[in-house]
């Protein structure tokens, strides 16, 4: 049985938020989680209100904001200052690559292979004399004394990560990695949309500069909505690429003047998207009424749930198993993986291929008999 523990309480408590668990066995979180009920009301109340009064209640709007910011911030351990608001991961990132002062020269030091975002806005910097230094996973893994060399080797001025291999679902050691930049004076940046609501984050803890994360994953939030941290100290490194009447000091006084903000609000430009603000809030509060290490926790028995199922078959696992590694995301090796996932869609048990895998990504309102029902159709495959 696992050595950890599957909770009863969680799916009890809020599988009812998620009306698509009715029909579904959804599997694939980590791709796209079904919005929670909460959200898509919370949303559907703010257009009902602007459609029906325009921007009468502009000051409720601006509340909400104050409110997703704060909630972002404390599933981090950060200050609501050092949090903006962006499109997605590949935005967030993508700003802090364009905005730190580079010289030719400079080295960003990468895990590869890894998802495109986490790789492509360094690459993007060639024409600046950037490069960029690859840290070879093995298996999905990234091993510290492999980052620790890269750095070394290279003087790398920063150092880019994953915090969860997409397609093994390999966690890293953050804290060990953090550790590592400290010490040389590296700078730290975390992409963390494969963790962040399935995992606790401390940016402090674990030492990190910068971390972008897409809401529409493990954090349950709207599609092209998501959150770019930076450290306070750290904030002057920066220069925006994209400025805007909000990147500025009193930017509601609409004056000329132009004192960028203080804070990580000099990188949002302009008017933000308020109904998926709304959306976004109401999701971080269930998480934060789950809590995240019982949801961490939950997800860990769970794929320990799914290791066992898959032993009883001698069906391989491409996730490691090493001290720290484990995640919410279990990859299944299958002799006929593409064969497998379009039988488990016909059966409305939704779950992703990905490098020739099954990658199954449950989340706090899965339940065992969900597995169940995976294997049910894998063993009939």
């Amino acid at each position: 049985m696992s050595e950890y523990l599957i909770s009863e309480e969680l799916p009890r408590r809020f599988r009812s938020e998620f009306p698509a668990l009715e029909e579904y066995a959804y599997l694939n979180h980590a791709s796209v989680s079904p919005l929670p009920m909460r959200s898509a009301e919370a949303t559907k109340r703010y257009l009902d209100d602007r459609m029906r009064y325009g921007s009468l209640h502009f000051e409720d709007w601006l509340a909400a904001r104050n409110d997703a910011r704060t909630r972002a911030a404390q599933l981090i351990n950060a200050d609501p200052e050092e949090i903006a608001f962006t499109g997605n991961t590949s935005h967030g990132l993508s700003i802090v690559a364009q905005a730190l002062e580079w010289k030719p020269g400079d080295t960003v030091a990468v895990s590869y292979p890894d998802f495109p975002t986490v790789v492509f806005p360094w690459q993007n910097l060639a024409r600046r004399g950037v490069k960029v230094a690859k840290i070879m996973r093995h298996g999905g893994s990234l091993r510290t004394e492999d980052v620790e060399r890269v750095l070394d080797q290279t003087e790398a001025r920063l150092l880019m990560v994953a915090s969860v291999d997409f397609a093994t679902g390999a966690a890293c050691d953050l804290d060990a990695l953090g550790a590592l930049c400290r010490e040389r004076g590296t700078l730290f940046c975390v992409d963390a949309i494969q963790s962040l609501g399935a995992a606790p984050m401390d940016v402090h803890r674990s030492s990190i500069d910068f971390l972008a994360a897409g809401g529409h994953k493990w954090l349950l939030g709207p599609i092209g909505f998501g959150i770019l941290y930076v450290r306070q100290s750290r904030e002057e490194l920066l220069h925006p690429s994209t400025v805007g009447w909000c990147s500025v000091e009193d930017g509601e006084t609409i004056t000329l003047d132009f004192k960028l903000r203080k804070d990580a609000g000099r990188f949002e430009p302009g008017t933000q998207d308020i109904a998926s603000l709304y959306g976004f809030a109401a999701s971080l509060s269930l998480l934060q009424e789950a809590g995240v290490e019982n949801i961490h926790a939950h997800t860990l028995g769970l794929g320990q749930y799914i290791r066992d199922c898959c032993a009883e078959r001698g069906l391989a696992l491409a996730s490691p198993d090493g001290p720290g590694e484990r995640s919410a995301i279990v990859s299944i090796e299958h002799p006929d993986a593409d064969r497998a996932v379009k039988a488990l869609s016909a059966e409305k048990v939704v779950v992703t291929l990905r490098d020739g895998r099954i990658r199954v990504a449950p989340h706090l309102a899965s339940t065992t008999g969900d597995i169940d029902r995976l294997f049910q159709v894998l063993d009939a495959v």
